[in-house]
């Protein structure tokens, strides 16, 4: 089961009016330095605000095909995101090949998984399973 946990803190201890702020990063430094130890023994992806909306961008606006031992993405960047890249899991371990570039997956508990970049327009991969 995914869930989603945010972690939410003021960079600074006082408002401008000079009153505390709660929650910040200043006093609460030992209560994230716990959360944050325990998160890492889980498989947690760790994003702000703009990485995660900039993925929720490219998934909705990519559509995916497979034709014999091709993954072809079309990918609709109308917003100019730089940098997009999307997440590809299959039970096996595999890796793409786009001609120039060799990426191959990583396991994380039982599946395999890709962060594979993708530019406007056609992505074409070639399939290769483990």
């Amino acid at each position: 089961k995914q869930q989603i946990i945010s972690i939410q803190e003021h960079n600074s201890p006082s408002t401008t009016a000079g009153t505390a702020q709660s929650a910040n990063i200043v006093t609460d430094i030992k209560s994230l330095k716990k959360i944050f130890n325990f998160l890492s023994r889980l498989s947690v992806w760790y994003a702000n605000c703009e990485e995660i909306s900039k993925y929720i961008y490219v998934r909705e606006n990519s559509k995916m095909t497979v034709v014999d031992n091709q993954l072809i993405i079309h990918f609709d960047n109308n917003k100019n995101i730089a940098d997009s890249l999307i997440s590809i899991v299959n039970v096996k371990a595999f890796n793409l090949e786009n001609g120039n570039q060799i990426f191959s997956s990583i396991k994380n508990n039982n599946l395999y998984v890709i962060n594979l970049p993708i530019i406007d327009g056609k992505n074409v991969f070639t399939i290769n399973i483990e």
